[in-house]
């Protein structure tokens, strides 16, 4: 039965955003596979030392997610701070959600299901969109709160 099962009832923008995200993952396993790549260019240690050299944007927003474990927001705002810049300068806030928080797809319109019956999968899909897009709304928040505050 076509267009059956769970992704039938995701709103074809979301699927095209994941489809997006999906497309990815082939050629990153190859870099990992074929050239054994399994770090980002530059280096995070050299990118925190060309930004304590080169970094010269007067403001700056540092967001940490409580739920990231590659997170790396303090090792950035000590960086900023080595390179001579006022404390007051960088704010670092802590806010709800992990890595891909800012990359999450808008999922709390979507319906249910496009059938009027609601799967276990269905469920779950709309509790991790609603969560989903609460954090992302509150990170939007605080982004523009931020930038409202440096044009004032």
């Amino acid at each position: 039965m076509a267009g059956a099962g769970p992704w039938s009832a995701l709103d074809p923008r979301v699927l095209s955003d994941l489809q997006s995200s999906i497309d990815q993952v082939p050629e990153a396993i190859n870099e990992i596979r074929n050239e054994g790549r399994t770090e980002f260019e530059p280096a995070p240690g050299e990118s925190l030392q060309l930004i304590g050299a080169q970094y010269r944007v007067p403001r700056t927003l540092v967001v940490r997610f409580d739920n990231d474990s590659i997170d790396e927001s303090r090792q950035l705002q000590r960086a900023l701070l080595d390179g001579g810049r006022n404390p007051a300068d960088h704010r670092l806030i802590e806010l709800s959600g992990s890595h891909v928080t800012p990359c999450a797809p808008d999922v709390a319109d979507t319906p249910l299901s496009m059938s009027g019956r609601v799967s276990p999968f269905d469920v779950v899909a709309a509790a991790g969109g609603a969560v989903l897009s609460r954090e992302t709304e509150l990170l939007a928040d605080r982004l523009i709160a931020f930038l409202d505050s440096e044009s004032a």
